[in-house]
């Protein structure tokens, strides 16, 4: 998805988000202490707003990341989906696709 946007706080960091509020309020509601965010950006916000569920895999730039940090995050994702088949994964960096 793309990046959960603050939009009363951004200043022109981020051009291209979801407002942050209406997509906690999503996943609070379909999916109640069963979802993870994996934020691949460079960036932070307030991960209270998601019951700080949210895991930081920080690396530069807007490529993909490396090898070895994908094959991490693929396992963490297959870790967390396999602790309840009812989980969500949510993937994010700076850009991605509008969901709300």
């Amino acid at each position: 998805m793309c990046f959960p946007l603050d939009v009363e706080e951004n200043e022109s960091k981020v051009h291209v988000g979801n407002d942050i509020f209406q997509v906690a309020h999503f996943l609070n509601t379909h999916h109640p202490e069963k979802f993870k965010i994996w934020n691949l950006s460079e960036e932070s916000y307030n991960y209270e707003i998601f019951g700080n569920n949210v895991v930081e895999c920080k690396f530069p730039g807007h490529p993909c990341p490396p090898l070895e940090s994908l094959l991490s995050i693929c396992g963490d994702m297959v870790d967390w989906m396999n602790l309840n088949a009812e989980n969500v994964c949510v993937v994010h960096c700076l850009t991605g696709i509008e969901i709300i």
